[in-house]
């Protein structure tokens, strides 16, 4: 069997283009929706979960609605990256981004309550609705942030990354949703879209590792994510585990 030739770039943008124009054309402003529809997949009903084009999906999405694949990865206080049993992601560790797997939107979360879910694929033309557009989200209703003591809205912006190690093939999902992550975050995906363009046939190379911001109410230092890319592996690689060719183009942070 010969192996799939990769999409061109103008044929994956105008895929692209024709995913976001669909979705364009069937989305209901969420405003116009009711709030308190009980739904299978945690939403509150009035939202859609994630973008999807087969009833097979569909069904997917009520019957697993965690939208993670593979090991979830998280930013502990520590500083070090780590999955939810404690294992710690070495800085050294490389992982090809998969960025046409790349989950986004906001996500509402009241103690007590079941989670819910505005957000969907970025690749099949998921619209991320404007924060005035969220249902159950009244200022006079916002519960108190412990930390900075002021009322903060239930819905935060959320990412998922899903990374496959290099070595292992293993599939992991970095989620962030603090505002030096999600900055990461974007920069990452916007090399991901350049990429598509100069070089549809491979993706990004990247390790996680730590960096260091300060507060601007006391100055105190905090860790932050740094996404570092390394370089590029062929697509083909993303798809078979085991160990990747990397083309070391860079060793820095992302270039921005």
């Amino acid at each position: 069997m010969q192996p799939r030739k990769p999409p061109s770039s103008e044929e994956i943008l105008r895929e692209q283009e024709a995913r976001a124009n669909a979705a364009r054309a069937a989305a209901v402003p969420p405003v116009n929706l009711p709030a308190t529809t009980p739904a299978a997949t945690g939403n509150g009903g009035n939202l859609p979960a994630r973008y999807s084009d087969t009833p097979d999906e569909d069904f997917l999405n009520e019957i697993d609605s965690s939208d993670m694949p593979g090991t979830r990865i998280k930013l502990a206080q520590s500083g070090s990256f780590e999955t939810p049993d404690g294992k710690a992601i070495e800085p050294t560790t490389q992982f090809i981004f998969l960025g046409s797997e790349t989950l986004w939107g906001y996500l509402w979360l009241q103690k007590g309550e079941p989670p819910r879910r505005a957000m969907g694929l970025r690749s099949q033309g998921f619209i991320v609705p404007k924060e005035h557009e969220l249902p159950d989200n009244d200022p006079a209703t916002w519960p108190i942030n412990d930390l900075s003591g002021k009322p903060q809205s239930p819905w935060q912006k959320h990412v998922y990354l899903v990374l496959q190690e290099v070595s292992s093939g293993a599939l992991y999902t970095y989620d962030t949703s603090s505002w030096s992550g999600l900055k990461e975050a974007g920069r990452l995906l916007r090399h991901f879209d350049r990429l598509c363009k100069t070089h549809p046939d491979r993706l990004p190379v990247v390790r996680l590792t730590k960096g260091t911001g300060y507060r601007k109410e006391t100055g105190a230092p905090y860790p932050k994510p740094v996404i570092v890319v390394d370089g590029t592996a062929p697509r083909t690689d993303a798809a078979t585990p085991g160990p990747a060719v990397v083309k070391n183009e860079m060793d820095d942070q992302i270039p921005f």
